[in-house]
């Protein structure tokens, strides 16, 4: 399971979704960390949390007129996303 790291925002900022920092420790100037409409959807669906691939399938799958396999690729990549950018952590929730 997969949860976004406590303190972590999603804002709006004109028709960009923009993952502010909780503090400036975390702040890296040089990457910013946008996220797309169905990616920013994601997060708010998932926001305080614990999820995983198939939640996020079924939450595309439902909302969006996508197949699994593009919704399970879309979901992997958005998990692989906040990993990365240490935005998310793996919780045994």
């Amino acid at each position: 399971m997969i949860k976004i790291k406590k303190g972590y925002k999603l804002c709006a900022v004109g028709a960009d979704h923009v993952v502010i920092a909780p503090s400036h420790e975390y702040v890296n100037l040089a990457r910013v960390v946008t996220l797309n409409e169905s990616a920013a959807a994601l997060w708010h669906a998932v926001e305080g949390e614990a999820f995983d691939v198939d939640r996020l399938t079924e939450l595309l799958t439902a909302t969006y007129n996508v197949g699994i396999e593009q919704a399970r690729a879309d979901a992997k990549a958005f998990i692989s996303t906040l990993l990365d950018e240490h935005i998310a952590e793996t919780t045994f929730a």
